[in-house]
């Protein structure tokens, strides 16, 4: 007595295909069907891009870099132009000239300030100003990533862990030394 297997009409069949020619056929007409995208046009079928499209690059504008205000004094104009010209030309938005500039003044002022306390004549002033424009200094190079804190990425690379393998091989090796 033959016994029926249980389940087996829930199995769907794979197509049986009569020759290698039709095999090849569905083959190919699945690869042109993923050349084609479809479109937010009603579900009509669109066309991948041609070449030639795809040859001709979109052009993007430069960033561009940062211009001194005319407000800012000549020695904090010198250090805005040294910042900027030393960071790429995306580095700084136009959101951040304001902090760029009260940075810049601020380091003109600890300059200043630092050659007035190097002289005999120094007063507690100096040093005030020193101490204050230095904190301005630490807290916007923060902000505008100057400092080398904050150009570190924020995803920091963990070590990679030893396999058992690369473990047992240590182990061994070390066995092997003593």
């Amino acid at each position: 007595m033959a016994v029926k297997a249980r389940g087996r009409e829930n199995f769907k069949r794979r197509p049986q295909f009569p020759t290698a020619a039709a095999a090849e056929f569905c083959y190919l007409s699945k690869t042109v069907k993923s050349q084609y995208s479809v479109g937010n046009f009603g579900g009509r079928i669109l066309p991948r891009k041609s070449a030639a499209s795809l040859a001709v690059s979109s052009v993007a504008a430069l960033p561009t870099r940062l211009k001194p205000p005319a407000t800012l004094s000549e020695p904090a104009r010198k250090e805005f132009l040294r910042i900027v010209a030393a960071e790429s030309a995306d580095h700084f938005r136009a959101s951040d000239l304001p902090l760029l500039e009260e940075y810049c003044e601020a380091a003109a002022l600890a300059k200043r300030a630092a050659k007035e306390l190097q002289s005999e004549a120094a007063g507690g002033r100096w040093l005030s100003l020193w101490e204050k424009a230095n904190r301005v200094l630490v807290s916007h190079s923060a902000r505008l990533r100057l400092c080398p804190q904050s150009r570190q990425p924020n995803n920091p690379k963990r070590p990679e862990r030893l396999s058992y393998y690369e473990r047992m091989d240590l182990e061994e090796n070390d066995a092997a030394d003593h």
